[in-house]
């Protein structure tokens, strides 16, 4: 495959698979190593691949192994708690504080999370990824995907009901 097609590939790759792995891992560091290597051995294996069109999930799966990998290699990497705000929404500003208010103890909120269930809930809603394609990312399972998403969905509305109760008394 030539040059000018995986520079094409990560140009339209990079910054998406990047970001995934920020919002997973929560290490800026790790995401960005991670995905350098992904793409390095995707450039050196890219002829291996079938189906272009599977690009981005086989790039994916790589990095994420690699972040895995790197982690328990290093363990003094603590997991830092940022979550980037995503969208701007255009509202009127009440509403606009308002929904801004309410993402941020949502974001917070997922950051809780462990980390197997924060893993899936970003790939899931944040990416809108489909639970076979999670779970060829993570090498899991999909019955396990579907368990850890409604495990985590459980624990996040436990979370904001409890948190609603604390505002209404």
């Amino acid at each position: 495959m030539s040059k000018q097609i995986l520079d094409s590939l990560i140009k339209l790759h990079y910054e998406k698979v990047f970001k995934i792995l920020y919002l997973i891992f929560q290490d800026k560091t790790i995401a960005e190593d991670a995905c350098q290597e992904a793409f390095y051995q995707a450039s050196k294996n890219l002829d291996s691949i079938k189906d272009i069109s599977k690009f981005h999930s086989w790039v994916l799966t790589i990095a994420t192994r690699k972040a895995f990998q790197m982690i328990k290699k290093k363990d003094n990497i603590v997991l830092t708690n940022r979550i980037e705000d995503e969208k701007d929404f255009s509202v009127n500003v009440e509403q606009q504080a308002l929904t801004k208010e309410m993402q941020s103890e949502i974001q917070q909120l997922i950051k809780e999370l462990d980390f197997i269930y924060r893993q899936v809930v970003v790939l899931r809603y944040y990416y809108d990824m489909e639970d076979k394609e999670i779970a060829m990312i993570l090498d899991i399972p999909i019955g396990t995907v579907k368990s850890r998403l409604h495990r985590a969905k459980s624990i996040l509305r436990d979370k904001i009901m409890a948190n609603t109760k604390q505002v209404v008394r």
